[in-house]
């Protein structure tokens, strides 16, 4: 059987996980045991557990806080990923950070703020923990991926599942009284990350905006561009990277700011990404990384050594089938045609699926009326403003 314990006040709630029935009552024929009532124990036993339980760490001398900032295993008691709902709040989990997002900033009318992600995983599941404003300056910099923390005391809501790809219904948000402690004992048991590769093959028939692991092979890559935000205003760097599988087929995938500036993709290195989104561009696909997308180079996995072998005997020398046009890897091969052979060829009128072509053309008119506005003065917003023909604007 396995349980989870909840302290309400003096009484105390077990929740049953998991039950096995190994011999029916009616088999025993008898009670076992001499079982009694935890609600009718003393005044004083029940204020000491109630004590105990308003903290999820343990505060009895021999298990307080050493000078290494750690608890020993065996001082805590721990809930898994699996077992955590809404419904209770009085527990521990002993994780893995295998992700960590960069503090993202956010300013809009109701005000402003910033936050940051990590993804969190144990031997039962995984699970995103988020953190708002002041926390993200309490915990930001003590969080190392890689490293194994115990957590409590974060409230959980259901999982957005639009930029969510884990496997959990629910995501955790930090509080004022969340607590985050390292563990320095040996953590073998906690898994590192974990990866559920979709052949690139399969990326043809997925619906956009999903979040995919895909595993690939770098044949080509761009150089770093620098592009404007058109939203805000703002300088970004990005590069495209060809990647192929043992499908036969290649995808373009799309790394951003950092990522893209420090990426080397040269002698063909194999890369692992978990949580790629799927974009369509000219009726073809593409991925692009996020900011709550891991990227691994040459991962030490077993589907990568099998990639590897398969790459060095054949897949290097194969003609593989791209799912990205025009546009998405940075190559451009459509044919030259002029405006009346293409209105011809009737290009652009299948079903569902646009055509590209290339021409060679004379720009003898610009529309100027709408080609500027007043925008907000504000870094990062731009946003249009209405002249309210009293001097004031809106």
């Amino acid at each position: 059987i396995q349980v989870s314990s909840i302290f309400f006040s003096i009484r105390r709630v077990i929740l049953i996980l998991g039950i096995e029935v190994l011999v029916s009552g009616s088999e025993v024929g008898y009670k076992i045991g001499n079982p009694t009532n935890i609600d009718i124990k003393s005044d004083a036993e029940s204020t000491s557990t109630s004590t105990a339980a308003s903290s999820p760490f343990p505060t009895n001398g021999a298990a307080k806080r050493s000078s290494s900032n750690h608890y020993a295993s065996s001082d805590i008691s721990t809930t898994p990923i699996a077992a955590l709902s809404p419904y209770q709040n009085r527990w521990v989990i002993k994780v893995r950070v295998t992700n960590k997002s960069p503090i993202r900033t956010w300013s809009n009318s109701r005000g402003e703020g910033k936050l940051f992600s990590m993804d969190l995983i144990d031997e039962s599941g995984e699970i995103r923990c988020t953190a708002f404003r002041d926390l993200c300056d309490k915990f930001y910099d003590m969080i190392e991926p890689g490293n194994v923390y115990y957590i409590s005391r974060c409230t959980l809501k259901a999982a957005n599942k639009q930029f969510n790809m884990l496997k959990n219904d629910y995501e955790m948000t930090m509080t004022g009284d969340t607590e985050i402690v390292p563990c320095h004992e040996n953590s073998d048991d906690i898994p590192t990350l974990q990866f559920n590769f979709c052949p690139i093959s399969q990326v043809e028939n997925k619906e956009k905006n999903v979040l995919i692991d895909v595993l690939g092979v770098v044949t080509t890559f761009n150089d770093v561009q620098h592009i404007m935000q058109r939203t805000t205003g703002r300088e970004l760097l990005k590069r495209d990277v060809n990647i192929v599988d043992d499908s036969g087929t290649m995808v373009c995938v799309t790394l951003w700011g950092k990522q893209a500036e420090d990426f080397d993709g040269s002698n063909n290195p194999i890369l692992a990404i978990k949580g790629a989104r799927i974009g369509e561009f000219n009726g073809g696909k593409n991925l692009s990384l996020i900011n709550s997308s891991v990227l691994e180079k040459d991962p030490d996995l077993p589907e990568a050594h099998r990639l590897r072998g398969w790459y060095t005997a054949v897949g290097h020398s194969e003609n593989a089938k791209s799912l990205s046009r025009a546009g998405g890897s940075g190559d451009f091969n459509a044919p030259l045609c002029t405006f009346q052979e293409a209105t011809e060829a009737r290009l652009g009128e299948k079903m569902n699926l646009p055509d590209s072509f290339t021409v060679v053309a004379i720009v003898n008119m610009i529309r100027v009326e709408n080609a500027i506005y007043k925008a907000c003065p504000v870094d990062g917003c731009k946003k249009k403003l209405i002249d309210q023909s009293t001097g004031v604007f809106r």
